[in-house]
């Protein structure tokens, strides 16, 4: 079974848990993120709508859309759970008529486009509380009158934003759960001290055999002998540093799994000209952190990247990526040269490499669209001038050359700026942009020195 199948059978069948940006499966329990083209923590999931034309046609962007189908192919009974984290800025706020829109144009996309009826939305933004009046008003009416009057209505789950965490959090820690029509029970023990514990079963509960498992930094769930009751009780001295799960029920296993596929560098030289994609596709390996980059059918001819998020959006608390961007590459490239083919529709575009850091990027290569150029660190301004004789309507080739210390910035193959600076040695490669549909193709990352490559735009 290829990889890809093996994994989506493992998290869609199994009870297993996997955590990543935009999607979450604990114990086969599914809850998606509804992009939104805004950073929502570790990077930006791309919108069903993104323009205000797009509210009558929404568009099946992103993967969990994708997800979702396959997740209920293997397991019907898979309902997943829908959150918006952040939201795309034309609801105007998360209170409106056009944001309960844009919470019905995502079932729609789901519905015609998977054939998928949802069961489950959230009902506000993702951890910042509703307001009871536009559920009300707006989100329920919409939902019933595009067809949506089985899908139910998630609470908001509002945190007390207490994330810290450290070896102590779960020690001398248990929790204890039961089936009321059974009787079957479970108790698990997160030990800090080495400790000796009595364990009493209430009446109503099952008092046969105890199966007990038990996890540490060595080994994980490992199942232990049985235990028998003692007048209703077990007595046992715990390890410390240990999780133990004392149940009544049988039929658990270890989970399992194949070889995985073997580790490899990431493909070096790269190079992605958006050939072979469909529009609306994001490319193999690019990783949006704020707006979005997608394929997109230039008029003139070709595939092309396009950064298509028009303004800012609404956020989820305080994550405030500098600009719209997306990384691709390996965060130990060092000495290496960054190219790629650019078209202004506005204010500025920028090519970039030695990511640091999201809110402020690392060695950026800027070219507006009057022709001025402009090369940092972050927000450092290393060197600046202006392209002579720059013609705002055509292509335009970026160059980054990083060697060391040794920074230089070419447009078209002309030289324009060359710094010596110790900021950052290493990172990953990035596009940049404002929110303007500026356009990039023939994106190339090589070793320092490369042949020079023109520009393949016309």
């Amino acid at each position: 079974m290829p990889a890809g199948s093996h994994t989506l059978k493992l998290v869609c069948q199994g009870n297993g848990r996997i955590n990543v940006d935009a999607l979450k499966v604990i114990n086969g329990s599914i809850k998606v993120e509804i992009g939104s083209g805004e950073n929502s923590t570790c990077g930006s999931e791309p919108s069903h709508i993104v323009t205000r034309e797009e509210l009558a046609d929404p568009k099946p962007r992103g993967y969990e859309f994708w997800f979702m189908a396959e997740a209920r192919k293997r397991k019907p009974a898979n309902h997943p759970r829908l959150s918006a984290v952040g939201l795309s800025g034309l609801e105007g706020d998360r209170f409106s008529q056009e944001s309960a829109n844009w919470f019905a144009a995502f079932l729609e996309v789901a519905r015609k486009n998977y054939g998928l009826e949802l069961e489950w939305i959230a009902a506000a933004q993702n951890e910042i509380g509703t307001d009871l009046n536009w559920i009300r008003k707006h989100l329920r009416p919409t939902l019933d009158a595009r067809g949506f009057a089985r899908v139910k209505l998630q609470a908001p789950d509002d945190d007390s934003e207490f994330w810290q965490m450290d070896s102590n959090t779960w020690r001398g820690s248990h929790v204890a759960l039961r089936d009321p029509k059974t009787g079957d029970w479970s108790a698990v023990v997160v030990t800090g001290e080495k400790r000796r514990i009595q364990l009493r079963i209430a009446p109503g509960l099952k008092t046969g055999p105890v199966h007990v498992w038990k996890s540490t930094a060595a080994a994980q769930f490992i199942q232990q002998p049985p235990l028998s009751l003692d007048d209703n009780t077990i007595e046992l001295e715990l390890e410390h540093n240990a999780i133990y799960t004392f149940t009544s029920t049988t039929g658990q296993q270890k989970g399992s799994h194949g070889t995985p596929p073997a580790r490899k560098p990431f493909p070096f030289p790269f190079e992605e000209n958006s050939e072979g994609y469909r529009p609306c596709d994001t490319p193999r390996y690019f990783s949006d952190q704020k707006g979005t980059f997608e394929v997109y059918r230039w008029p003139k001819g070709g595939m092309c990247l396009a950064q298509i998020v028009p303004a800012h959006g609404i956020l989820w608390f305080d994550h405030w990526p500098l600009k719209p961007h997306t990384l691709f590459g390996d965060t130990n490239w060092q000495d290496c040269v960054i190219e790629a083919d650019v078209l202004l529709a506005g204010a500025d575009a920028e090519i970039g490499g030695r990511y640091a850091d999201r809110d402020k990027l690392g060695y950026r290569w800027i070219l507006t669209r009057d022709g001025r150029w402009q090369l940092n660190w972050q927000y450092t301004t290393l060197a600046a001038g202006q392209v002579v004789k720059f013609n705002p309507s055509a292509w335009h080739h970026l160059r980054l050359e990083l060697n060391g210390d040794q920074i230089i910035g070419l447009v078209d193959g002309e030289k324009q700026a060359a710094v010596t600076d110790k900021s950052r040695a290493k990172g990953m490669a990035f596009l940049a942009s404002t929110y303007d549909r500026n356009l990039f193709d023939n994106v190339r990352v090589d070793r320092f020195p490369p042949k020079a490559r023109p520009n393949k735009r016309p």
